[in-house]
């Protein structure tokens, strides 16, 4: 019998895995289908196996665009300064384990294969959806493993996320950009209020960037909870230094007449405010815990990413040509992008570019480059994927240069081959373009 027909118990992890795909709905996979907002059900599972989520201390992330860099710092500083850390992120690029890592290491797939045949009956009887399980399952490894402090990312909102049932120690929203909008609203001040849902009874949250249209919406919900909410940018200011040669960049941080300076991987332009929220934020924490000497050490240490390593954020590949690659994969994250490609200098750039059906094609496109740009277009291997047909004819119309591949690779082979001197390669638009690159190209 195969891993596709098998029932539990299994005796083999890809069984399991390939059974939990199978039975539960997966939102990056089938979109609106997947999406069960609620955390009833999350609730009852937890009850079920004794509240792992009660048996840790937390950090929870919010916001649009990036969790996944902040999570990462803040959990190797925490790393750095002696704690025993949990981290949870999604989606995954190459790996399902990717998404649950203590010490940096990912979760076990021992691990998987006992979860899933000990609780399998949950499965049958909550119908939960696959980032729920996922949660679970991860809430219930850092409770297993004893972590100290688990730096958890929220998978959509905040409010109705299954990360919620949380009574974390400190919180954090990133920037509020447009996604999602079918679920989350169409309006920022919509978008933020799902994300300060997050907001716990005398919660200390850090927002990571001041916006018009949030603001009073974050103030509102603060004062509902008695939170405090520390503004990043009151905090400090981060600026950039220059590219070092081990390919990474130095960064400044600036606190009034106090300055701090640190080299990370995380090289984009970008990458300032992610920085800067997740300094504050560890800033505060070790203030917490009457250890604020070390936090300079510990962030600087941390900011390396030596030990959560992080892939695609505007990562450079191993190729022999000048290539990046960037989960971006809405309007804010392909400004940025864009704005990165520019700040190249290149000849010409040649983007392999793949997009989830549902997302607002036309402002996707009034974000890309019109001049220097060819477009390889390509979709993922995902039932969200937009065809490729239709992603050329889209930019096509919109008076820019693109071709439609039949496959990731191929339109990524095409854009190496046709890559000439002074050009670069850049691949962005899902995580799940990315997950079809070789994984060896990311060390």
């Amino acid at each position: 019998m195969d891993s596709l027909t098998q029932q539990p118990p299994f005796e083999h992890y890809e069984a399991a895995v390939a059974w939990l795909y199978r039975q539960l709905p997966l939102f990056e996979k089938q979109g609106a289908a997947a999406y069960k907002p609620g955390l009833e059900r999350m609730e009852a599972m937890a009850a079920l196996l004794g509240h792992p989520e009660r048996r840790f201390r937390a950090i929870h992330i919010a916001g649009t665009n990036g969790k996944g860099s902040v999570a990462h710092l803040l959990a190797n500083a925490l790393h750095a300064a002696g704690y025993k850390v949990g981290l949870f992120t999604s989606p995954h690029i190459h790996r399902f384990t990717e998404r649950i890592k203590v010490h940096g290491e990912e979760l076990p797939a021992a691990f998987v294969l006992d979860f899933v045949n000990r609780y399998h009956h949950l499965v049958e009887r909550f119908r939960p959806t696959f980032f729920e399980w996922t949660t679970l399952m991860a809430f219930e490894f850092f409770a297993c493993r004893q972590v100290e402090v688990a730096v958890v990312e929220v998978g959509m909102g905040g409010r109705l996320d299954a990360t919620n049932i949380l009574m974390p120690d400190l919180g954090v929203i990133t920037r509020i950009a447009f996604d999602h909008k079918q679920f989350l609203g169409d309006t920022l001040p919509q978008i933020a209020a799902e994300k300060a849902g997050i907001m716990k009874q005398g919660m200390q949250v850090v927002i990571g960037r001041r916006q018009t249209e949030t603001t009073a919406v974050y103030l509102q919900k603060a004062k509902e909870q008695q939170a405090q909410l520390l503004w990043a940018e009151d905090e400090a200011v981060v600026t950039w230094g220059n590219l070092l040669p081990d390919g990474y960049r130095c960064a400044i941080i600036q606190e009034g007449s106090k300055s701090i300076e640190l080299s990370t991987p995380l090289t984009a332009d970008y990458q300032a405010a992610n920085i800067l929220t997740a300094w504050v934020a560890f800033k505060t924490w070790m203030q917490k815990q009457g250890r604020i000497t070390e936090a300079t050490s510990a962030f600087k240490q941390g900011a390396r990413l030596t030990v959560f390593r992080l892939k695609g954020r505007w990562q450079r590949l191993k190729v022999n040509v000048l290539a990046f690659a960037d989960v971006a994969h809405n309007q804010e994250g392909f400004e940025a992008v864009s704005k990165q490609i520019q700040a190249l200098c290149l000849k010409h750039c040649r983007w392999v570019l793949g997009v989830a059906a549902d997302k607002d094609l036309r402002a996707l496109i009034a974000c890309l480059p019109s001049v220097g740009v060819s477009y390889y277009c390509c979709a993922a291997a995902s039932p969200r994927a937009l065809s490729a047909a239709q992603l050329t004819a889209s930019l096509k119309e919109a008076g820019l240069h693109a071709q439609a591949y039949n496959s990731v690779k191929e339109a990524f082979e095409a854009a190496l081959r046709d890559c000439e001197e002074g050009e670069g390669v850049v691949v962005a638009g899902s995580h799940f373009v990315l997950a079809e690159l070789p994984e060896e190209l990311f060390e």
